[in-house]
């Protein structure tokens, strides 16, 4: 009764929010927490469930994941707002759980903030985990980048049957899959498809065992690659889905071609080339985590694979809002590799497209904004004869211009735009037809600019 009661609850009080232009989120768990405070453990057997976590790419691994579901007709819940706290995760769960206590879906597919996984994972004992990256982030958040580590082990070593999804070419990732007895499974890329550059290494720089430093037979970006420790010979794992030629990017879609092993014959490996629907090389790694999920379920590689030219992209995650004949481009950046990555994008293109970057330092962005500094937007000089403008907003929006006057820019393309209605109006009119306006916020920066988009152009809201 106590159940039913408190699935009721959370259901009316989510229609509630919502009717007031709220995501209806968070509070409805916290709520059903104080009702029944084990409600999690309670639950979690009834369905399966998957999370995803790591620095970078949940958001979007988790939409490819639930799109190869879709493909297969299984049928799944998902937190799509992004919640991913204790909180969040509950109202998903109880507010697609029927009255009588069960699920019309077979997976709970959910993103579990890393920071959060220590607490969530005890809880609710997932059947699978995927692991994205480990790279530094907010610090005031989340603290140092091997205590996070270790607290995402701590929550994992309570999970034994959970089957680990890791990303191999990220030295964290694999020492999960080393220090704990569950079953693992390994992504990562056979060739080098980013330019080594001296220094480029700053997390997970040296050895997680020896502290020697570690060696790259290649290297894709930040601490990722082919990585061996020339000490203790920790090194990468067998990878059971590997990227085998160079990807093809352009500024629509990203083309791959795959090896996929077999767990239980590695001679047995299928070839298959796919497209995925956005470009960046990180979501080459977000793609290789979802299509090595999908092979641990069992499911045809090539199905999977086709499922994700069609996955829906998450809220502000290379989100594209089409304005007549011009795109606006969302990126959202919160830490020093996402950014850089977002920015290797943006110049790649090398064509007269705007950028705007909107930076807030409220708790959830980090109040501490000095990692922009570690940000290499020095780079942007490569483009800046041909970009029309950079601009800057937010609340630290006059700290980003200061940061792009020492990166070297002429300060004449750089203008500082608080206010959002302002700043699109601004952007679009000089993007050129058929072209991309790119925006690059913080989170609190993003979900306010996205309330203006969905006023004025109505777009989706973001827990839809």
């Amino acid at each position: 009764m106590r159940l039913t009661i408190t699935v009721l609850l959370v259901k009316l009080l989510v229609k509630i929010l919502r009717i007031f232009k709220s995501g209806g989120t968070s509070l409805p768990g916290k709520i059903a927490a104080k009702i029944y405070p084990n409600i999690l453990s309670v639950i979690s057997s009834r369905i399966k469930t998957v999370f995803v976590t790591g620095t970078n790419g949940k958001t979007t691994t988790v939409r490819m994941i639930t799109g190869i579901l879709k493909a297969h007709d299984i049928k799944y819940i998902t937190n799509k707002s992004g919640a991913n706290l204790q909180s969040g995760i509950t109202t998903t769960l109880l507010n697609a759980m029927k009255l009588n206590g069960r699920f019309d879906e077979e997976y709970a597919v959910l993103e579990v903030d890393e920071a959060a996984l220590k607490t969530i994972a005890p809880l609710i004992k997932p059947d699978y985990v995927v692991v994205t990256n480990f790279f530094r982030d907010q610090l005031d958040r989340f603290g140092e980048l091997y205590t996070l580590l270790s607290g995402v082990k701590e929550g994992l070593s309570s999970c034994p049957n959970t089957k680990l999804i890791l990303n191999g070419d990220d030295s964290f990732c694999a020492s999960i899959g080393k220090d704990l007895p569950n079953e693992a499974y390994y992504y990562g890329t056979r060739i080098a498809f980013g330019e080594y550059k001296e220094g480029s290494v700053s997390d997970g720089r040296f050895c997680i065992y020896c502290k020697a430093e570690y060696l790259y037979r290649h290297h894709t970006y930040g601490h990722l690659g082919d990585f061996y420790c020339p000490e203790c010979g920790f090194s990468r794992p067998y990878l059971l889905t590997a990227l085998s030629e160079t990807p093809v990017l352009t500024d629509k879609n990203t083309k791959i071609l795959l090896s996929i092993g077999d767990p239980d014959n590695k001679e047995n490996v299928q070839t298959i080339e796919g497209t995925i629907p956005v470009p960046g090389q990180y979501n080459i790694y977000n793609a290789m985590a979802a299509i090595t999920l999908s092979k641990v379920f069992g499911f045809d590689p090539k199905k999977s694979v086709e499922a994700l030219a069609g996955f829906e992209i998450g809220f502000g995650r290379m989100e594209d809002i089409r304005i007549g004949n011009k795109t606006l481009r969302m990126v959202l950046v919160k830490n020093v590799v996402g950014f850089d990555q977002a920015l290797e994008l943006f110049i790649s293109q090398n064509k007269p497209y705007p950028a705007a970057m909107i930076i807030n330092d409220l708790t959830a962005d980090g109040r501490d904004i000095s990692w922009l500094w570690d940000v290499e937007f020095e780079k942007l000089g490569q483009v800046q004869e041909v970009v029309p403008a950079f601009f800057t907003s937010g609340l630290r929006g006059e700290d980003m211009t200061v940061r792009l006057k020492y990166a070297g820019l002429d300060m004449k393309k750089v203008r500082l735009i608080k206010d959002y209605n302002l700043l699109v109006d601004k952007g679009l009119a000089i993007t050129p037809e058929n072209g991309y306006f790119y925006v690059f916020p913080s989170y609190t920066a993003l979900l306010d600019f996205r309330k203006l988009l969905v006023r004025r152009y109505g777009i989706k809201k973001f827990w839809k």
